[in-house]
């Protein structure tokens, strides 16, 4: 498994610079867990499990 270092590869996204410049993003794409409960140990675990599983699926079939 390779180490990605987004602070090396993606800086010109997540650092500021003190010139203002137009930047245009690429697609990024992402998981998100909407809850309407208050934070609780099990079901986050679930949660992230799901996650998980889910973003593995996404990966195979690319």
């Amino acid at each position: 498994m390779t180490y990605y270092d987004w602070r090396k590869v993606e800086k010109q996204f997540y650092f500021p610079t003190t010139d203002p410049y137009i930047l245009k993003k690429p697609a990024f794409q992402y998981l998100i867990i909407k809850r309407s409960n208050p934070l609780q140990k099990e079901s986050f675990i679930e949660e992230m499990e799901w996650v998980l599983a889910v973003s593995k699926a996404i990966k195979s079939n690319k």
